[in-house]
């Protein structure tokens, strides 16, 4: 453009500045055509281009490719279990081993047991009849009460459990959201437990509470966690209240899958019954993109 813009500016009628004497150059024969983006032409001939060119003049991001940041692999739908089974993108190495994490707490448990106690010395518990409930007072007051006891040693036995749980160096578990849910992993030896994260209570973190096994005579060894906050207990396998009186926990089938090309990888899944809207209905309200 700038040669020609030389060109006719200080040319003489037939003669070409770059070659004088042979006459007028090619830019009097014909008009130079701009040059066409790369995507606009593919989509003139019909053809799609390759993902290096197209994100020269893409308006919409490219679908992502698998080991790229934010990827996550599509549901795998199995027939023996009737599951939808979905990746979290956690390994289970990197989930705290439960019982090592028990142990710690229990050491941790005694400590504060002892500074609680060490700092109730020197008060004095004065017993007294329970008054008699009044004319005025209500059976929903009287509820209250006794879902609240004042019992000063369930008190210092909730204050040290709180204690104890601010001493430790990492939570239980970790958080994972798979398909819009999020979700609680905890692990005891090579056995994975995925549950609800929030307790249905009143939305603590389960991640911060604490988790353990107990011996059950009937059922044998049962895995819980207990919520932070109110001390709620759940049974990590079936989500049913331990102890406590809310709605049961949901909990989901996990798995560990292995890979024998990569050595040490123990990727986590979740198996879900159903797949929620999000993932069958596309976020365009035109319709675009659905399948």
């Amino acid at each position: 453009a700038e040669v020609e813009a030389l060109y006719r500016a200080g040319r003489t009628s037939g003669e070409n500045p770059l070659t004088p004497g042979l006459g007028p150059s090619f830019f009097d024969e014909e008009e130079v055509e701009p040059m066409t983006p790369p995507r606009a032409a593919a989509s003139a001939n019909g053809a799609w281009p390759s993902p290096a060119v197209a994100t020269l003049g893409a308006s919409s991001p490219l679908p992502m490719l698998p080991g790229s940041p934010g990827y996550e692999e599509p549901p795998v739908w199995d027939e023996a279990t009737g599951l939808f089974w979905c990746s979290t993108g956690i390994s289970a190495y990197d989930i705290p081993d439960g019982e090592e994490w028990q142990q710690r707490f229990k050491e941790a448990m005694q400590t504060s047991q002892v500074q609680v106690v060490a700092k109730r010395r020197g008060l004095q518990r004065h017993t007294s009849d329970a008054p008699a409930p009044g004319d005025g007072e209500t059976a929903r007051q009287r509820r209250t009460l006794a879902r609240f006891p004042s019992d000063p040693d369930k008190r210092a036995a909730r204050a040290a459990h709180t204690e104890a749980l601010q001493h430790m160096h990492s939570t239980p578990g970790l958080q994972a959201r798979v398909q819009g849910r999020r979700l609680a992993l905890f692990r005891f030896g090579g056995t994975v437990f995925a549950s609800e994260a929030a307790c249905p209570h009143q939305g603590a973190n389960l991640c911060e509470g604490e988790i353990g096994d107990i011996e059950d005579m009937v059922l044998g060894k049962r895995y819980y966690v207990r919520c932070k906050v109110h001390k709620f207990q759940f049974d990590l396998t079936s989500g049913s209240v331990l102890e406590g009186h809310c709605p049961p926990l949901r909990t989901y089938s996990a798995r560990i899958r292995h890979s024998a090309d990569v050595p040490r990888a123990a990727a986590v899944e979740v198996g879900f019954e159903s797949l929620g809207d999000r993932y069958f209905c596309s976020d365009d309200s035109s319709g675009a993109g659905d399948f």
